[in-house]
Order: C-alpha cells, then sequence, then structure tokens
C-alpha cells in the first residue's frame, strides 16, 4: 500500500526575485507589483514574529553612545549646543505637525532673539481640514476592498475627530513639542540600534550619540523644573508675554500640579530606549500589519 502525497501547503511568498518582467516569488513564480508587496497574497501570520533580543553589533554603539553623550551634556560643550539646535527644530516641528493634523495652519520657526523655538499655530481651517478628509477618502477608496483599510481609517478619522473637537487636541499640540525631541531621539536611536539604512559603520556610533543626546536634554530640562529652584523660576517667567508649553498644560488640567505634568513629561525620553528595543523586536510584525492595511485587497 502506497502513502498518499503530502498536501503542499499556500506558498507564503517568503522571498522575491528581481526578474526583467518585474519581482517574482522564488518559491511559486507568483507576479507582483513593481514594489513586490501590494499584489501579493499575503500570509495569516507574520512569517517572522520575533527578531533576535540583540541585533549584531547594536549594543555597543547603544552603550559607548549613552556615555559620550552623558559627558557631553553634562559638560554643556559645543557639540551639546549643536545638537540642541536640532533638538528644537524636533520640537517646534512636534507641535506644528500636531497642530496641521489637527487642522491647525501651524509654522515652526527659531526664535533668534530669546532663543529657542517659537510655532505659530492658528485657528481650525475648514480648507485644511477639508483636504486631509480627502486624502483619507482617496486612501480609503483606493483600497475599499480591504476591510484592513477600512478599520485604519476608521480609528485614525475617529481619533482625529474626538481630538479635534475637545480641549485634549490642543494638549496634544502642546506636548508634542517635548514629545517631537523625544521622537526624533528615539528615531535616532533605533537606526543606531537596528542598523536600518546605514551605508558605513560609523553612522551607527553617531546615530547613538545623537539619539542618546536629544534624549538626555529632554529628560534634563524636566529634572531640572522638578530639582532646580531658578530653573524653575526662569521657566514660570516664559517668553514673549506667553507662558511655556508645561506651564499651559497645568492651567488646562483643573486639579493638576505642574510637578505631575513635569514628572510626566520626564518619563517620556525614560520610556524611549524601551520603545526602541520593542519597535527592533516586534519589527516584521509591525511591518506585516503595514502591508495587511495598504494592501489593495
Amino acid at each position: 500500500m502506497t502513502s498518499p502525497p503530502p498536501q503542499s501547503s499556500p506558498c507564503p511568498h517568503p522571498r522575491w526575485l528581481k526578474r526583467a518582467d518585474g519581482f517574482a516569488c522564488a518559491e511559486c513564480g507568483h507576479l507582483a507589483d513593481l514594489d513586490g508587496i501590494t499584489s501579493a497574497p499575503l500570509p495569516d501570520v507574520p512569517a517572522e514574529p520575533l527578531l533576535p533580543l540583540l541585533p549584531p553589533g547594536g549594543l555597543l554603539p547603544i552603550v559607548v553612545g549613552l556615555v559620550l553623550a552623558a559627558w557631553i551634556v553634562a559638560n554643556n560643550s559645543l557639540p551639546s549646543f549643536i545638537i540642541r539646535m536640532l533638538g528644537t527644530l524636533a520640537h517646534e516641528t512636534g507641535h506644528a505637525f500636531t497642530a496641521i493634523v489637527l487642522g491647525h495652519p501651524a509654522l515652526p520657526s527659531f526664535d533668534l532673539i530669546h532663543g529657542g523655538g517659537v510655532t505659530a499655530v492658528q485657528e481650525q481651517s475648514l480648507v485644511l481640514i477639508a483636504f486631509e478628509a480627502g486624502l483619507l477618502g482617496i486612501f480609503v477608496y483606493l483600497h475599499r476592498r480591504n476591510p484592513w483599510a477600512w478599520g485604519a481609517a476608521g480609528v485614525l478619522a475617529t481619533t482625529l475627530l474626538m481630538l479635534g473637537l475637545s480641549d485634549y487636541g490642543d494638549l496634544l499640540i502642546l506636548s508634542m513639542g517635548h514629545g517631537g525631541q523625544v521622537l526624533m531621539g528615539a528615531i535616532f536611536l533605533y537606526r543606531a540600534w537596528a542598523g536600518v539604512a546605514v551605508a558605513h559603520v560609523a553612522e551607527r556610533w553617531l546615530y547613538a550619540l545623537i539619539g542618546w543626546v536629544l534624549l538626555l536634554h529632554a529628560g534634563g530640562m524636566c529634572w531640572d523644573l522638578i530639582h532646580d529652584a531658578e530653573a524653575l523660576e526662569s521657566y514660570l517667567i516664559g517668553k514673549c508675554g506667553m507662558d511655556n508649553d508645561l506651564v499651559r498644560i497645568t492651567e488646562a488640567l483643573p486639579g493638576v500640579s505642574l510637578d505631575a505634568v513635569v514628572w510626566f513629561h520626564f518619563f517620556m525620553p525614560m520610556v524611549a530606549p524601551a520603545v526602541v528595543w520593542a519597535a527592533y523586536r516586534y519589527r516584521a510584525s509591525v511591518r506585516w500589519l503595514l502591508r495587511r492595511i495598504v494592501a489593495a485587497e
């Protein structure tokens, strides 16, 4: 008696090969779009759910970068000043980007008179809101047969609507100045940790150094507000007749003290390295989810 032939499982297209007529699966020859993603049948689960705990060559730049960054920030040296300007750009861009997403025209800029930066945020614009709604509508139409795209668009639209119609949107705009600086520091750390888009090995060391300095600046400001009376007094004075971000957040939250707001923003850069590690560890799953959302069907 002969045993029946084993049943072949459907090919999940684990690897693509570039051919003259486009990209094709190395296993079954399925021809894909130019990017080899949108027309390919997607597996039910990520092909590689978890990456290693420690990426090759990623730990040493992170550790050495932290030590050098702490020395640079503690001595307030020229590299610290240069990277602080990058942090200011990230801070004001965080304000502006969040405001624009919530329908407020905004323009970030450096303050060449008083130092730091300032972002001009206007009232919500119906034209801007209609433009953003149109972009979301185009995305939904192009992916109208994909329930994952419908779900993601629905969650995004509901979140933006709730923020835009409440005071929490204004609080988010204020908070994302600090958040923009933390986010940029986390992006630099991620590139150092994962080795993404690195043309030369020295780039990972530079990414780590800049990322840590940005995070230490963000956390150090909050630490000074908590433990340095002179720093707190200077912060409470404000600039150009305007209160600083954390003071305005405190004023908008009855019953919440300035200390609580400052501590919350202090822990943002403290948590960032853990988020960077998780983003690398679960990168394959995140990519799989994004492919699910942007797939044509």
